[in-house]
This record gives structure tokens, C-alpha cells and sequence, in this order.
């Protein structure tokens, strides 16, 4: 394995290795994982990338309609408050 990586992924490279091996005793090799991460990156994480900017679109489209909610209910204590404007 290259000393040029980061923490995060050597660490994400122990644990893919230490799965096949505890789960489907694999021994895989650094070039194996290494082959395993880069087919993740190039058809998983598309996939799972954009089902997580899904969730976040629907997150933020109910908070909108929330703050849609409180505005509107603001704007109908304020015509039937004292001082009304036109």
C-alpha cells in the first residue's frame, strides 16, 4: 500500500479487508481491496450519492413548507391584529 494515503482511507481499507476475512474468510491482498474501492467509487457511490441528494432535496422541501406555514400563519395574525395595512 502507497504511504501517500490518508488516514480515512487506510482505515476504510483494514476494515474492507477485515470484513472479507471475519465474513467470507477471504484473505484479499492491497491490490485486491484496492481494485475493490476503486469499482465502489465508480458504481456505488453515483448510486448512493444521489439517493442521499434525494433524502437532503425532501429534508429541505419540508422545512420550506414549514416555513411557508409559519409565514402564512404570521401574515393571518397580523390582519386580524389591530393595525391593519393595505
Amino acid at each position: 500500500m502507497s504511504s501517500n494515503i490518508s488516514k480515512e482511507h487506510y482505515q476504510l481499507f483494514n476494515e474492507i479487508q477485515n470484513f472479507f476475512y471475519n465474513e467470507m474468510t477471504v484473505n484479499l491482498s492491497d491490490q485486491e481491496v484496492e481494485k475493490l474501492l476503486v469499482f465502489i467509487q465508480e458504481t456505488v457511490s453515483p448510486y448512493l450519492y444521489n439517493s442521499i441528494l434525494y433524502d437532503v432535496f425532501r429534508i429541505i422541501e419540508k422545512q420550506c413548507e414549514h416555513i411557508e406555514e409559519e409565514v402564512l400563519n404570521l401574515e393571518k395574525s397580523q390582519k386580524h391584529g389591530k393595525y391593519h395595512y393595505n
